[in-house]
């Protein structure tokens, strides 16, 4: 079974307009994360809030009676358009589809979560593995930054030329070296999403860099902002729907040791329901033709199983780590993460 580091400092940016950022700093072999909360910066220009709900009460009132007649049983599809670049493709050669494969077996386990509060499957209906291509627009010396905005808004073009009815939302995976501010080499950035844009066709889209299996924490975060959930330390916006919870959760800007990153907050929790009881999520209905996470579609065994227990380590702790193999307790220490 995966597991976090105990040093996994998940922490993002909450941005006062529509758009995410995930920031990191390289700490040895290992990844903390450590977010910059007052780092504003909009992506995309008539785009929906934070909150569609947010200044209209009757709008409010309605989506009240709505939630009131939904079945908490009604299950929701999150069809999901996965692409790797180029970097990705060099970077993990032939295993890259077992590798993105398993990230999103973790993402889908993080959101079958009781404590979201809403049947929700995480699909992932297309894979793409661009070799020759890459959406970074220009690079910036001395460590080759490029610009997350402009990355994430050249993908945000290229998803949307597909069919309508392919996906929901679309992910890119990348290995380059994103930036906030690349010019000036501000480079800890993981990850970019707009806020509440599911379902809308042209900015339904995030951005990942990739850096290990923890991606997949990145990831499920990414797609939480995406499903309107603001951070849970966001103090506006989150302080009348918690109740006093002292634990990090996905959405939390810091994950540590001690916390749980596979569970929701009560705040995460009432922001996807209003969310999902809007007209906003309507292309979430509809259950998906094929779905390569439950049909296991690359191989004939779990996607932890193809990748080899030293090899799991180095993805979550850097080159050259291996198993500790005098704590584990399984029969076959390759079982220690193949599921």
């Amino acid at each position: 079974m995966f597991s976090i580091p105990d040093d996994y400092d998940h922490d993002k940016s909450h941005r006062k307009t529509n758009s995410e950022e995930v920031i990191g700093k390289k700490l040895g072999p290992d990844m903390l994360f450590d977010y910059d909360a007052d780092y504003n910066h909009h992506i995309h220009s008539g785009t929906r809030g934070e909150d569609p709900f947010e200044g209209h009460s009757s709008a409010k009132k309605n989506n009240q009676k709505r939630r009131s007649k939904r079945s908490v049983s009604e299950e929701y599809f999150v069809e999901m358009l996965v692409v790797a670049d180029s970097s990705m493709a060099n970077y993990h050669g032939g295993d890259v589809e077992n590798y993105i494969l398993a990230l999103m077996y973790i993402v889908s386990g993080i959101f079958k979560d009781a404590s979201i509060g809403n049947p929700i499957t995480i699909a992932l209906v297309k894979l793409e593995i661009l070799h020759h291509k890459n959406f970074a627009q220009h690079r910036y010396p001395p460590h080759d930054g490029v610009s997350a905005a402009e990355m994430l808004r050249e993908f945000c073009k290229y998803q949307a030329s597909f069919e309508p009815d392919d996906h929901d939302t679309a992910l890119l995976l990348t290995r380059e070296n994103i930036c906030r501010n690349a010019s000036a080499q501000k480079c800890e950035t993981l990850g970019l999403a707009e806020l509440g844009t599911m379902c809308d066709r042209k900015s339904s889209c995030s951005l990942v860099q990739d850096n290990g299996l923890s991606a997949a924490f990145t990831i499920a975060h990414e797609l939480g902002h995406v499903l309107n959930m603001p951070h849970d330390d966001a103090e506006m916006k989150c302080r009348v729907h918690t109740s006093g919870d002292s634990v990090s959760h996905v959405m939390s800007t810091s994950l540590k040791e001690g916390t749980d990153p596979w569970s929701w907050s009560e705040c995460s929790r009432h922001f996807l329901t209003e969310f999902l009881d809007s007209r906003h999520s309507h292309c979430l209905k509809d259950p998906p033709i094929k779905d390569y996470i439950t049909e296991n579609g690359f191989s004939d065994v779990l996607p932890g199983e193809t990748i080899e227990g030293n090899r799991q380590c180095e993805l979550l702790y850097g080159e050259g780590s291996r198993i500790c193999s005098y704590m584990v307790s399984f029969s076959d220490p390759q079982d220690v993460m193949a599921a």
